[in-house]
């Protein structure tokens, strides 16, 4: 049905016989249905044995579901499941409550998420080393990673891999596709063949978004560096895959949407943004909320990217792609781990997009992402990745604890979670 919408949306007028009132109105019908599910029925019951089944030694599922309450306010509830325990059912307490912890936690980090979020599931989880976590709405934007200790981060014990459905966990292992699609320095001003501009005019917050609102999308010099660093790394792990490296004004949006398709590797180095403002005040945040997020090529700042292209990669239009046999996509950007919140639902943003459009995994930011600070973390999660053979998973999180490491030497032993632990793995973590 939400693709349907979003076609409505792409469309210079909607498709004959698309009764879009009556499409929200039955999405609306079934979202508040499925909110009123009793406490007692967990969403994965009727795969509960298959769940725990594809469960590892020293692994847990942690599934969050928003209940509505009957004359009170929403709760969440946390589902937790071992591959050797019974199934255990957590109250987390009042829903408003925790979502103003979350948006304090994501301006201060501070210990209250911790105590409202962590500490009751605890010591259900303490025994592993690994917790799939399935969230719900504003949970969706939690960086568990960043919860903190007596004195120590949820990472530094911990290594955590998000999951769009409890059912991911089942997901059979695809053919990978072939090769590498890798993109950086991005010229924002043209997309036609050329080479990056790495200091001419670059942005001087070093952000990878676009905080000022009309304002133009400025260079961020990092994105060249990384983008070819990561692909020399593939070239001499994998000699023989082609990589294809686009720089400059030859990343534009219509040239990655051609090339995306049968890569094994995406790796995405560029702004990205969320228009979060639009969310309550926009009727489109309400028709199609994936067009609120997305990426940025070459050629944004005219509105030419390509024949029929704006230089805008929307979640909407991701949804379009075919990224079977994609086994992981990277976006180096900000806010791409965001989204739109609804009932009932992950984020309706690009991770969302990206799972259903075939890719196997993403990593994605939740908050602004400092440029050179990004680049230092890719390096490393590649090297990892591909010259040392971890998993994802252990990938990512052995970047994030190199980083953290470093800022706590920085910073006296105080780091700041900002630093390393915007991104976060949604989907298969090996």
């Amino acid at each position: 049905m939400l693709t349907l919408i979003a076609r409505a949306f792409s469309e210079s007028e909607p498709a004959p016989g698309l009764d879009l009132v009556a499409l929200r109105e039955e999405r609306e019908r079934l979202e508040t249905e499925l909110s009123r599910k009793p406490a007692e029925q967990s969403p994965m019951a009727p795969i509960r044995t298959r769940v725990q089944d594809a469960l590892q030694e020293g692994e847990a599922l942690l599934d969050l579901y928003l209940h509505e309450a009957t004359g009170g306010d929403p709760e969440f509830l946390a589902f937790v499941i071992t591959r050797h325990s019974p199934l255990e059912l957590v109250e987390l307490g009042s829903a408003p409550r925790l979502e103003q912890a979350i948006e304090r936690h994501r301006k201060e980090f501070g210990s209250e998420l911790t105590e409202l979020l962590w500490r009751p599931l605890e010591h259900l989880l303490k025994p592993c080393h690994r917790v799939h976590v399935c969230p719900e709405g504003p949970l969706a934007m939690v960086s568990f990673e960043t919860l903190a200790g007596e004195d120590r981060f949820l990472i530094e014990d911990f290594s955590f891999v998000y999951l769009q459905s409890a059912t991911q966990l089942l997901d059979p292992a695809e053919a990978p596709g072939d090769g590498a699609l890798i993109v950086g320095g991005v010229n924002y001003d043209q997309a036609t063949p050329g080479r990056p501009l790495p200091g001419e005019n670059a942005d001087p917050s070093g952000l990878r978004s676009n905080p000022l609102e009309g304002s133009p999308w400025r260079p961020l010099p990092g994105t060249a560096l990384e983008a070819e660093w990561i692909a020399r790394i593939w070239e001499e792990t994998e000699p023989t895959v082609e990589v294809r490296l686009l720089l400059g004004s030859a990343a534009s949006e219509a040239q990655v949407k051609s090339d995306c398709a049968g890569k094994r590797y995406l790796h995405l180095a560029t702004h990205g943004y969320f228009a979060d403002s639009l969310e309550k005040s926009s009727p489109v945040a309400s028709w199609a909320p994936a067009l609120l997020t997305g990426l940025v090529f070459a050629g944004a700042n005219q509105r030419s990217s390509g024949p029929g292209q704006d230089g805008l990669l929307s979640a909407a239009e991701v949804l379009w792609l075919d990224l079977t046999g994609c086994e992981l996509v990277t976006l180096s950007a900000c806010h791409t781990g965001l989204g739109a919140v609804r009932t009932g639902e992950q984020l309706m943003g690009l991770r969302r997009a990206l799972h259903l459009a075939g890719a196997r995994s993403t990593v994605t930011s939740l908050w602004e992402v400092e440029d050179a600070v990004t680049q230092a973390l890719m390096r490393e999660f590649y090297r990892r990745l591909w010259v040392d053979g971890e998993a994802k998973a252990d990938a990512l999180r052995g970047a994030q604890l190199s980083l953290l490491e470093r800022s706590r030497r920085r910073l006296d032993g105080d780091p700041h979670p900002e630093d390393w632990g915007a991104f976060v793995l949604e989907g298969d973590g090996d």
